[in-house]
């Protein structure tokens, strides 16, 4: 198990955010979390990579704990998130963006450069505009650049929120297709997306967060066959 999330509480000031969670992340797999906006998805995904506190529970990646390490010792240990709404450093070229994510590697002889190499192998886009500043991009170009900053760490666990947000649906397609490559390299992906059919098409394994808990869990498939899951997010 690459990852496992063990009766997790978190509050913010006295309100309940999440309760009494419980996940697991298998190595090499796609795991995503769906549900509701406000259903404390971004919060658990933020939890997990020391962006805020646990009440209660644990978190172990690679059968370590990292319950409440900061953000910095998480990516460290090989967590990588790419985060909602992107915030790319917009006045800073692609390159100096993904090279701001490579800053735990920069002292490894070769690595940066590889790692280059790598995000722009995977979006051709980034290197033939490398010098241009990222605010002069669309903003399915920019998720390219966030999640090729993601990948400058060489993660072992790339946390994705909201992928898809604001994006037309051939970006997304051609994103997600992006993500099922990365995984079939040997990534394991943990995923958060609001566009509940695509995600679980790409996925292994699934979870659905409501109002903070687990409600329902299972194979990516059989998510997408749940009558309750088609009927509350699929509007079928």
């Amino acid at each position: 198990m690459l990852m496992s999330i063990r009766n997790l509480d978190v509050r913010y000031g006295r309100l309940d955010v999440i309760r009494n969670v419980e996940l697991d992340v298998e190595d090499g797999h796609i795991t995503v979390i769906v549900g509701a906006n406000g259903a404390g998805k971004t919060t658990l995904l933020r939890t997990v990579a020391g962006l805020n506190t646990a009440a209660r529970g644990s978190i172990h990646f690679k059968g370590q704990e990292i319950t409440n390490l900061p953000a910095h010792r998480v990516a460290a240990l090989g967590i990588s998130m790419v985060p909602e709404g992107r915030h790319l450093f917009r006045e800073m070229t692609v390159q100096e963006n993904l090279e701001m994510g490579g800053f735990l590697c920069r002292k490894a002889a070769g690595t940066m450069a590889a790692n280059l190499e790598r995000v722009y192998d995977l979006f051709p886009v980034l290197k033939e505009h490398r010098g241009r500043k990222a605010k002069t991009f669309s903003g399915g170009q920019q998720q390219m650049i966030t999640i090729g900053r993601g990948l400058m760490s060489d993660p072992k666990l790339l946390i994705i929120d909201e992928l898809s947000l604001g994006l037309a649906p051939k970006i997304i397609s051609e994103i997600l297709e992006k993500i099922v490559l990365l995984n079939q390299q040997g990534m394991s992906i943990y995923l958060v997306e609001q566009n509940v059919k695509q995600a679980l098409k790409i996925a292994h394994y699934g979870y659905v967060l409501d109002n903070g808990s687990i409600t329902i869990q299972g194979n990516a498939q059989d998510l997408l066959d749940n009558p309750e899951v088609q009927r509350t997010y699929l509007g079928i």
